[in-house]
């Protein structure tokens, strides 16, 4: 009798090829960051310093099936990045730019056995920024851009989890593609307006490379039916 009331359950299980799932996160990384500038990676007078970024916010998750999905992270990030500046005249031993963006990523998803790899476009909005001199602040207002557009690369894989959560262990790499320095700052010598003799301008790009913790809450979602109907179903694929 038992098994003749489990036959229509079995026939009506999920089809994982039919799944649209979606969950919520938490994520958070810590790395090195780094403001390229060709004129000072190789004027001499500048020593270029290692930076370093933190980000932490959000995602959510729309997962197709068992092995793809598109991720949407809301990330607030601190970059930092130093030269030391020293000439027969000078020594300047603070010179630090500091940067605090909200980056949107829009990323790609592919993972399979508890890996995964991801890829897309990254959309950065300054929120603020400093250039410490020596004792001052020479940033000034509107030296720097406001928007910025780049891409990242990241890959990882599962720690832990159960049906509604997961905790994730992977590493992201991202490199902006558009220029941090505005037309006014270029004008102005940006990102060192105290040195105006280059013989040409060179855009500011910034790369990262970050260990990346992702806490994934699993809502649910839509899954066909080998009966060909479509239910809800709560937690994680």
């Amino acid at each position: 009798m038992k098994k003749t009331l489990l036959l229509p359950f079995l026939l009506c299980s999920l089809v994982a090829s039919g799944q649209i799932w979606l969950d919520l996160g938490a994520k958070g990384g810590y790395g090195l960051g780094f403001l390229l500038n060709q004129n000072l990676l190789d004027d001499r007078p500048h020593e270029f310093k290692l930076g370093n970024v933190l980000s932490y916010g959000g995602k959510v998750g729309l997962n197709f099936g068992d092995n793809h999905g598109i991720a949407l992270d809301v990330l607030f990030s601190n970059l930092t990045q130093g030269y030391d500046y020293n000439t027969s005249l000078v020594d300047i031993r603070n010179n630090e730019i500091a940067r605090e963006n909200l980056d949107l990523f829009v990323m790609y998803r592919l993972q399979s056995d508890g890996v995964y790899f991801e890829v897309g476009p990254k959309f950065s909005t300054l929120r603020s920024t400093t250039h410490i001199f020596g004792p001052v602040d020479i940033a000034g207002e509107d030296n720097y851009s406001e928007k910025n557009t780049g891409a990242a690369l990241g890959w990882g894989g599962y720690l832990l989890g159960n049906e509604f959560f997961s905790l994730m262990f992977g590493m992201r790499v991202d490199y902006m593609f558009t220029d941090l320095v505005s037309e006014k700052g270029q004008a102005a010598g940006f990102p060192a307006p105290y040195k105006l003799d280059f013989e040409s301008y060179k855009p500011t790009n910034a790369v990262t490379g970050q260990i990346m913790l992702e806490l994934n809450f699993g809502l649910g979602g839509y899954a066909k039916t080998r009966c060909g109907r479509r239910a809800f179903v709560f937690g994680r694929r």
